[in-house]
């Protein structure tokens, strides 16, 4: 019996409905995940709200699309790599062996595992998505939209944010502009921590909302028209955001993606179809590309020339300030370099830790802990003290060079710039035009990536991490030319073992970074508990807190600081010397350059009586931070404890007498050593008028500020004139 050509149709639509709905449910895991992730937010439990959290969260959802990508292997998909692609992946192989070479050099073990497992899974994240758009290609659009629904996320909560930020003193000032609209901006950050980060996260999604506006506008469906609003009004508030967060950095991606970009368009428009297809480009389309530019532009003038928003002013500051920051720059106060010298500085640093090993890097997520030893005095005062640290040196591929080589960044680099170079191929040979739109899209947005990689530190950021690499995706399993691509190439899907063997190891990364991840949210989550008890002096629930911080992996906190520290403070503070001591010297074997632990060890053996071990480790923070207070100061004492008066004394001159981190003691070292160094030349003063003077602590410190202005070589210069004989 023949079925009516009805039932068949109906059958066949039954049938294509079903295996778009399998489709898609394979794609379940990544699309809600990519949902979800703005709110991964753990104010106060950590830290950092942002970054652990979501860290854990990719932990967790890996095991999840491992799990998927097994179903459809023993369904009958196998691994797929064609030659191109095995440079690829090639090069990010290659940068993960540098990372385990790397541990050669690390002084600080669990800081190099886990930097090294939270490597492995971007790695593992860019080979699973990568292996799902070529197993299941339909999800790709539906890939594109989650992550746009997620920047929606994101700039729906910032713009909360920025409903409720007062702007009443960026209305009133007549100059500095950029400087208090990005005051008030601060609180602008959505869930990404800062402002810069949220700015960089936009700068990633947006040019996918452009790819949704173009694939919809066609479509005459009340699915594709939500679509085509949305994903509108997403880049109209994107753009407007980025604009208002004064990031200069995105402001030179934007531009530089979007020349890219339009270079592109011309070219398969007005070269690469024309030739494919014999066909010349419509005069609307010519008239179309070369108009809406410059009609862009045009509008965008007349809209900054012509309100009254001081949006001309504004941007003319923030762009001026790269050029000349010591005219644009504003100061509150006189402490802090522009943030442009302190990175091209921490650069030059960077350039030194990569020249002293070339080759293997000091050792994965290592940089935070060597950075002190190439020296801190060119920066301000917070830093020289070490109450502010550099954790990453706003430069990715420099971070690269520092911890894992220059052979490691090499390999990075293969993978980067390997898939921009993918991603022009793929335009050339694209024969329709939402294939090479999505190209055009992706690897300009990429090419827009090198530079703010260049200068921000983008590949800390899960979020960011997991986009850029969706989209290096998305260029490498062009389900349009991956065919082609297989057959040039001459290669087959790979064989059944070594796809279980791929797999097998993407699943122990996986233990092995869930492992990592919970383990450093755990510690980074007492961690906040124990800082908080720190500062508030609670020193009994700070040891209570610490007290088996040897049996965890979580060495150092956000701020680089050894976690010990905390114990042996709280433990000198509770009169527990020999025990601090002991917490101090494991803390320095976590952090050997760490300056304020360093102080705190000298301190110790200060109380102790070991005036030698004392020296010895202050002048170890002098060679990192030549003038800072705390080591200066406490050195001092130390020679005045060995009754070296005049050494002591030279160093008390060293100190800047209105530095806002001189220590508790700082008034009742300085007398005592002020007077016995006075005392050991009593021969050159007038002995009543010395007593009188050494009876005063007024005349003292006015003497001892005399001597640190610089304008006296000798401290019997000072009192001279007053003590004379």
């Amino acid at each position: 019996m023949k079925l009516p050509l009805s039932n068949y149709n109906y059958t066949a639509m039954n049938f294509n409905f079903l295996t778009k709905l399998r489709d898609i449910a394979i794609w379940l895991p990544v699309l809600i995940f990519f949902l979800i992730l703005p709110a991964v937010w753990a104010d106060n439990a950590l830290l950092d709200a942002s970054l652990l959290s979501r860290q854990l969260a990719l932990a967790i959802i890996l095991p999840v699309i491992a799990a998927v990508l097994v179903f459809i292997i023993i369904k009958g998909f196998r691994f797929t790599f064609s030659r191109s692609e095995k440079i690829i992946f090639g090069g990010l192989a290659f940068f993960m062996l540098m990372h385990f070479l790397s541990f050669a050099n690390a002084v600080n073990y669990h800081e190099a595992i886990f930097r090294t497992a939270k490597e492995f899974m971007f790695c593992t994240w860019f080979f699973f998505v990568y292996q799902l758009l070529v197993a299941k290609p339909n999800g790709r659009i539906a890939l594109i939209k989650s992550i746009v629904l997620m920047g929606c996320i994101f700039v729906g909560i910032a713009l909360v944010q920025l409903y409720q930020t007062d702007f009443s003193s960026f209305y009133n000032a007549k100059g500095f502009l950029s400087y208090y609209l990005n005051q008030q901006m601060e609180n602008v950050v959505s869930t990404c921590s800062n402002k810069n980060l949220l700015a960089s996260i936009l700068f990633l999604t947006i040019p996918l909302s452009g790819y949704c506006i173009i694939y919809n506008i066609r479509i005459k469906n009340w699915i594709s028209i939500v679509w085509l609003i949305i994903s509108i009004l997403f880049a109209i508030s994107g753009l407007v955001l980025i604009m208002l967060l004064l990031s200069r950095t995105v402001y030179a991606a934007l531009l530089l993606t979007s020349i890219f970009g339009i270079i592109m368009v011309y070219i398969y428009v007005f070269v690469i179809q024309p030739r494919k297809t014999g066909i010349p480009a419509s005069l609307k389309l010519k008239i179309t590309l070369t108009a809406v530019p410059l009609l862009m532009v045009a509008l965008s003038v007349c809209v900054i020339c012509m309100t009254e928003t001081k949006i001309e002013q504004m941007l003319k500051e923030r762009i001026m300030i790269t050029f000349n920051p010591e005219k644009y720059h504003y100061r509150s106060n006189d402490t802090g370099e522009t943030a442009i010298a302190m990175r091209t500085i921490i650069w030059g640093k960077t350039v030194q830790m990569i020249k002293e090993h070339p080759f293997i890097g000091s050792g994965a997520g290592q940089w935070q802990i060597m950075i002190p030893k190439y020296g801190v005095d060119e920066f301000n005062e917070k830093l020289r003290e070490g109450a502010l640290t550099f954790q990453r040196p706003h430069n990715d591929f420099l971070w690269f060079a520092s911890e894992v080589g220059i052979l490691g960044l090499v390999g990075y680099l293969i993978f980067f710039f390997g898939t921009i170079y993918i991603g022009i191929r793929n335009i050339l040979k694209s024969k329709g035009r939402k294939t090479a739109l999505l190209n055009i899209i992706a690897t300009s947005t990429l090419v827009g990536m090198v530079l703010i990689m260049n200068l921000d530190y983008s590949h800390e950021r899960i979020e960011h991490n997991l986009v850029y690499l969706s989209i290096a995706a998305l260029i490498l399993a062009n389900p349009k030319l991956k065919e082609t691509d297989c057959r040039s190439d001459n290669k087959a899907p790979s064989g059944i073992k070594s796809t279980i063997a791929i797999m097998s190891i993407c699943v122990i990364i996986c233990a092995i970074g869930l492992q990592q991840s919970i383990a450093f949210y755990s510690g980074e989550h007492k961690a906040r508990r124990i800082l908080a008890a720190h500062y508030s002096k609670n020193w009994n629930l700070e040891l209570q807190l610490t007290h088996n911080l040897d049996k965890q992996q979580y060495s150092l906190n956000n701020f680089s600081v050894p976690m010990l520290y905390y114990r042996g403070f709280a433990e000198s503070m509770l009169k527990k010397n020999a025990a601090s001591i002991v917490d101090f010297e494991k803390a320095i074997e976590h952090h050997p350059y760490h300056i304020i632990t360093l102080c705190a060890l000298g301190t110790a053996y200060n109380m102790e009586g070991n005036n030698d071990k004392a020296i010895e480790l202050f002048n170890k923070a002098l060679a990192l931070s030549p003038r800072n207070v705390n080591a200066l100061t406490n050195i001092s004492l130390s020679y005045y404890n060995k009754k070296y008066y005049s050494t002591a004394i030279e160093h008390l001159k060293k100190v800047n007498p209105n530095s806002q981190y001189k220590p508790v003691l700082y008034q009742k070292i300085s007398l005592a050593v002020c007077r016995f160094a006075t005392l050991s030349e009593r021969e050159l003063y007038d002995e009543q008028k010395m007593y009188d003077w050494l009876n005063s602590e007024t005349r003292v410190m006015a003497a001892l500020k005399k001597y640190q202005s610089g304008e006296f070589e000798k401290w019997s210069d000072v009192l001279l004139p007053e003590l004379g004989k």
